[in-house]
């Protein structure tokens, strides 16, 4: 009987280890195929919650308009925005030292990414901005089109670069200044910041011992942090001692700071490099497949018992829930005007958001500025075609779709030029 229970207890330890190897490789899967096992999970759970295992965290799914509000109502204490940002961007060792606290983010606070800061205070000053962006971006079109190697008689862009540098260069007007968006050195160093910082952070969350090691890699967090730090102290020194009879130009980052408080060079530089890695991430280098991210701070439960536990993720697949036919008839069709059809008598905006349309970061005007400007000035003067449509275009990394640098387009310029 006891060798009958050796053998028995041998086999049940073999299968359970098995098991568990089974769902560590499958957790290590989501790496690189983390949209197929969004897509596959939400098909399969019709509108209830799921879960999907990674290699650190376990993520939970959320569809339902209920699931949604829950999410959204649920205080910091227990799902934290700022926790999950901590997470994905690993600001102690990707900012130089820096990090925000959860309270931070609470209304009035300073911190949690300026929150008033992007929303109001920059979006105020978005039509005295607009007019220089959109030449700003002509002439980088025009430039980079001249510059363009030429294959079998027509010129070939490579798409994601050009975006991107087109991003930051507006991006880094409305965030940093026009001194600052002028400084060649300091915008190819605000370029590399946000790859090299999602790369070496995903080294961190999945090998923490390099800790040591990653922020000596990651150089662009140096000039972005050094050649901004004097400015910002000019800019704090000038706002606390105005010049006798002279008119200081206010800035709209220090205009958000709630009254009483204090912002030191420092700290006005950090949430700088923060909100310049969200307005680049998001527009630029991926397509992120998630929206309302959340980290477990503490015990949570949905409505129909899914429990959270702490480190835990929950989070709302909205790329999935955009593919549903009762949202959006015929979704894979491509259709121009599907968010303004004739019908309509007042179509929709790029920044309205609902249970239905929950794409992440372009809820606000500031965020959207740029893409706009970009997209109108390429299609009122430039003809557009990829170079090889059949080519692959992106590739994976856990959630997020991310372009390929090799995709190259032709671009050929419309006889009627300019606009805005």
């Amino acid at each position: 009987m006891s060798r009958l229970m050796a053998v028995i207890t041998s086999s049940l330890l073999f299968f359970s280890a098995v098991r568990c190897l089974g769902r560590r490789l499958k957790a290590w899967k989501f790496l690189l195929k983390g949209p197929v096992l969004i897509q596959e999970g939400f098909d399969k759970a019709k509108g209830c919650s799921f879960e999907i295992l990674g290699p650190d965290s376990r993520y939970v799914f959320v569809s339902s308009t209920e699931h949604i509000k829950e999410l959204l109502s649920a205080p910091d204490t227990s799902m934290s925005l700022y926790a999950a940002s901590r997470q994905i961007l690993q600001p102690k060792f990707t900012m130089r030292g820096f990090n925000w606290l959860d309270k931070e983010g609470a209304k009035g606070n300073v911190g949690g990414g300026f929150v008033r800061a992007v929303r109001v205070c920059l979006t105020n000053h978005l039509p005295i901005m607009l007019p220089s962006l959109g030449i700003v971006v002509r002439t980088q079109i025009a430039d980079a089109l001249g510059n363009a190697p030429v294959l079998h008689g027509v010129k070939h862009i490579p798409i994601s670069h050009l975006v991107t540098k087109l991003v930051v260069r507006c991006n880094a007007e409305a965030i940093f200044g026009k001194d600052l968006a002028m400084n060649e050195i300091f915008l190819e160093a605000a370029q590399r910041y946000p790859e090299e910082s999602i790369v070496g952070a995903e080294i961190l969350r999945l090998v923490p011992i390099f800790g040591s090691v990653v922020p000596r890699w990651i150089t662009a967090q140096r000039t972005l942090y050094d050649i901004p730090l004097p400015v910002a102290e000019s800019r704090l020194e000038k706002q606390s001692h105005p010049p006798l009879g002279g008119h200081i130009e206010r800035y709209w980052i220090i205009e958000s700071v709630p009254e009483g408080r204090t912002l030191t060079p420092r700290r006005l530089v950090h949430e700088l490099m923060a909100i310049w890695f969200g307005s680049i991430h998001a527009l630029a280098h991926v397509r992120v497949l998630l929206s309302l991210r959340r980290c477990a701070t503490g015990p949570f439960s949905l409505s129909d018992g899914t429990r959270l536990n702490i480190g835990d993720w929950a989070c709302a697949p909205f790329l999935a829930i955009d593919k549903l036919p009762e949202f959006y008839p015929d979704p894979y069709r491509f259709s121009g005007f599907r968010f303004a059809p004739p019908e309509l008598e007042k179509p929709s905006k790029f920044t309205d958001s609902e249970n239905s349309w929950l794409i992440p970061a372009f809820h606000r005007k500031s965020v959207t500025a740029a893409a706009k400007v970009i997209i109108s000035q390429m299609l009122a003067n430039y003809d557009l075609r990829l170079a090889n449509p059949s080519a692959s275009r992106c590739w994976t990394l856990r959630s997020a779709i991310i372009p390929r640098e090799d995709v190259t387009v032709v671009l050929t310029p419309r006889a009627v030029v300019q606009v805005g």
